[in-house]
């Protein structure tokens, strides 16, 4: 009688430990949804969605370098920057991203790498935030030494 109720009981604590577990996962949140640099569809350029630009920063100088690779939606696509230097003390720097799709061509819906080189004159110590198609942008900078090399942008 012992070993049946031991056995009922065990039953019965797998059966909850299965249930908490499948109630546990389905309530988990999966991972988080990686921020992209661009919207995939041609139609959400510029919708709002947080886009998270990574870029090697140097400083050599009194002039800043920033390289990188921003993806978009297509080869038809051409990648345009505008620096905005706003004088104060430390200056605060906006790199303004555009992309901008060439009319009358056919183009391969293929994600495409686009490289970027901007360089502009401040202070050691300016601020620097970004702007994808007049959106905030979070620009990730990745410091490179004096000695090293942006030139492949």
């Amino acid at each position: 009688m012992r070993s049946s109720i031991a056995g009922i009981v065990s039953c019965v604590v797998i059966v909850g430990l299965l249930f908490g577990a499948a109630y546990y996962f389905a309530t988990k949140e999966g991972p988080a949804t990686p921020t992209v640099i661009n919207p995939r569809d041609d139609d959400e350029i510029g919708t709002g969605a947080e886009i998270s630009i990574t870029a090697q920063h140097q400083y050599v100088g009194g002039t800043h370098t920033i390289a990188g690779e921003i993806e978009l939606p297509t080869p038809c696509y051409r990648l345009t920057n505008e620096v905005i230097v706003r004088e104060s003390f430390p200056e605060q720097v906006t790199v303004a991203f555009a992309a901008h799709e060439e009319s009358g061509t056919v183009c391969a819906q293929v994600i495409t790498a686009q490289r970027f080189k901007v360089a502009f004159d401040a202070s050691e110590s300016a601020l620097i935030t970004a702007m994808y198609n007049g959106e905030s942008a979070v620009l990730n900078l990745v410091k490179v030494e004096a000695g090293g090399n942006l030139d492949p942008f």
